[in-house]
């Protein structure tokens, strides 16, 4: 992985939707803005990057210029942990429609493609 001072650096979704779940937490604790603005940030960044079929990819680069591996580790896993935030969300009642909004479709999709890979493992 190298020197994380240095770049190139790694973005892997699992490890930034867990990341983002603990500062939608430390929002819950504090009230304070700045961690609910950072994990808005971290779940628009998501949105943006993700794949149309609800997947997302590791990348790889620098603030503003990543660029995909078109590997992933685990696409299940990518997506339960990206939905907990909206459903953290949704628990402590943030007062945030317009990201509710955005979530929904692409929650939709990670759903449906959890589903396909549980049926197709049944």
């Amino acid at each position: 992985m190298g020197d994380p001072s240095f770049p190139p650096f790694q973005v892997v979704p699992y490890f930034g939707n867990l990341a983002g779940d603990g500062l939608m937490r430390a929002y819950e604790i504090t009230n304070d803005p700045q961690y609910l603005n950072a994990a808005q940030s971290w779940t628009f960044w998501y949105l943006q990057h993700q794949n149309a079929d609800g997947t997302i990819y590791d990348f790889t680069g620098t603030v503003g210029h990543w660029t995909p591996t078109y590997d992933y580790d685990s696409t299940d896993s990518y997506a339960s942990t990206f939905l907990e935030m909206p459903i953290r969300s949704y628990c402590i009642r943030l007062p945030i429609i317009q990201l509710r909004r955005r979530l929904f479709l692409p929650c939709r999709d990670c759903l449906m493609h959890s589903s396909l890979l549980c049926s197709s493992t049944v």
